[in-house]
This record gives C-alpha cells, structure tokens and sequence, in this order.
C-alpha cells in the first residue's frame, strides 16, 4: 500500500472500505456483510454445515432425535439454519446461543461422557499440584523458591537483603501467592528467620515465623489457597485422567451406534 506519512490519508480518500492515519497506516475494513457473503465464509459454512455431515454419515443422514449445537463456529450467522436443513427435523435441537462457557464445556463433558460410557476411565480424588514454598530474595531483585518437601517443615533464611517474603504454592503457571510479609518487622537482633510450613493436599496452608530470639508468630488467615478453588485449578489438573489412546481410537466408533 502505497503511503506517505501524514500525507496518507489524503491518498486513499474517498476510497471505499479503506481507512489511513496520518502515522501511514491503511487498514481495510470489508464491513460485515462483505465477509459473510464472501466466496470464502460462505464455502466454510457450506462444508461445515452439509459436506463434512454427510461425509461423517457415509451419504445416508439418519433420523437423528438429539443435536447439541456447540462451539464458536455455531455462533456464525446462519450456521444453524443451514445445518437444519441437511439434518432434516429433529425433535431436541439443545443451542446454547452465545453463552461462552457452555458452548466449550459442552465439548469436553460430551468427550468425558463417552469416555465413561466406552472406555471406563477412572477419576482421582481431586488433590494439590505444585510445591509448596517460600519465595525471597537473597540478594536484591534476585527472587529464589525454597520448595518444602513435607508438612511441618522447618527451613531458615538469612533476609538481609529481602524485602518482601511470599509463602505459596508453585504451579505449572507460575507462583500462587498466599500469604506476603515484610521480614524486618520480625528480626530480633540479626537479619535470620525460621520459617515453618504446614500443609495438606486440599490446599490448607499455615506458616510459622521464628526469629533468633524464639518468637514466633503464627499466619493463618487462609483456611486455603482461594486460587486452587475446584473450578480453577492451574493446569495440569493431575486430577482427571484419560486412559492413554490415539486420536483415532479415541474418536472412533467401533462398536457404537450413531
């Protein structure tokens, strides 16, 4: 494209479906029925919607009692109405409209549905994935994790140069602060701390800060980590687990009816 700084817009004025800024940017906005009725969406819609559902069926579309509509692609505008016309009529159309959390929860319950009925997995007991620690800083700016192997263990720092000491879980996403304190307002005559950690696999944490001196001071403002709630556990859960298959055994129907 064609630009010349803060000139640009003058180029393309009048010009429809382009826009340019005086930083010498063109963009091109087709405008939504542009893209809808494009040569493009409209095959995209045509496979999804009549090509790939006869091919799945092998030609022959059977009576089918149940659809659920699901995914972001049903929210295309007409996706459904084309859809109903290769199905024919079916008497529970489930469509959860534009509510995004069921339109992908739909899929993943569908899969561990048919795992369940199939397959015959097995869930664990849903429990804690990550180390439980202290984070500090040995030198200023220089963060390091001191993992605690068990609960009620003791583990002693020398906090000269800390600021700040967060007590937490690490995950596979990173650190889930619980509890922060400022390590100078618990020094006796030197700089060290001990610092106990008690724990359970359901997320229950409490920590014990001892100075030289013997004091010590009990943190338990948390019955448990707000961040490792059911519904929102860092990843990998390490909780549900499918028995190991390939794509195509798993997506296979060997033994079903449609």
């Amino acid at each position: 494209m064609a630009t010349q700084g803060e000139d640009t817009p003058g180029l393309y004025k009048g010009c429809s479906e382009l826009r340019a800024t005086q930083t010498g940017q063109v963009f091109w906005e087709p405008g939504r029925e542009r893209i809808l009725d494009g040569d493009c969406v409209r095959t995209f819609i045509d496979r999804g919607t009549r090509i790939e559902v006869e091919r799945f069926f092998g030609g022959r579309i059977p009576g089918l009692d149940t659809l659920i509509l699901s995914g972001c692609t049903s929210l295309w505008p007409g996706f459904g109405e084309r859809l109903r016309t290769t199905l024919g009529t079916i008497a529970n159309w489930v469509d959860f409209g534009s509510d995004a959390n069921q339109l992908k929860q739909a899929v993943v319950l569908g899969v561990i549905e048919r795992e369940f009925r199939w397959r015959h997995i097995g869930i664990e007991t849903p429990q804690t994935i990550g180390d439980f620690g202290v984070r500090y800083e040995p030198r200023a700016g220089d963060w390091k994790f001191a993992p605690y192997a068990r609960s009620g263990e003791r583990k002693s720092f020398d906090l000269q140069n800390a600021g700040e000491v967060q007590i937490g879980l690490r995950t596979n996403n990173g650190f889930h602060l619980c509890y922060s304190l400022l390590p100078d307002l618990y020094y006796a005559e030197d700089t060290k701390l001990t610092i106990q950690l008690d724990y359970d696999e359901t997320g229950y944490l409490e920590a014990e800060v001892t100075n030289s001196d013997g004091n010590s001071t009990r943190i338990n403002q948390l019955t448990n980590i707000p961040t490792l709630a059911y519904e929102r556990r860092p990843w990998p859960l390490g909780t549900a687990r499918l028995h190991e298959m390939t794509p195509e055994e798993l997506m296979g129907d060997e033994g079903e009816t449609a």
